[in-house]
């Protein structure tokens, strides 16, 4: 797995102009931009700008994934890099309930 997160604007006024960026949610259910039918999400922040984070899965974890079947589905990876580097970046969701 490769895990990307970064606040570079050039990098995210890039990936709001890409075609397959459109509004959605992010795991952690909060509204995002979903850059590329998920690969990436563009997390809104209170401070500091917007945040771009991505998984990319890579071939390795295809072919595990076919050899395997009890391994975990990439989401499983996702939501926890969503929630762990929007808090470290202080982007975390707003308290819900």
């Amino acid at each position: 797995m490769k895990y990307t997160a970064t606040r570079a604007p050039l990098l995210i006024a890039a990936m709001r102009r890409f075609s397959g960026t459109a509004e959605s949610t992010a795991p952690d259910g909060r509204a995002a931009e979903k850059v590329d039918r998920g690969v990436g999400f563009i997390l809104p922040c209170a401070e500091g700008g917007p945040l771009y984070l991505a998984v990319e899965s890579g071939q390795q974890y295809l072919k595990a994934s076919k050899v395997h079947p009890d391994l975990p589905r990439r989401d499983a990876y996702v939501e926890p890099f969503v929630k762990a580097a929007a808090q470290t970046f202080g982007c975390a969701a707003p308290a819900t309930g």
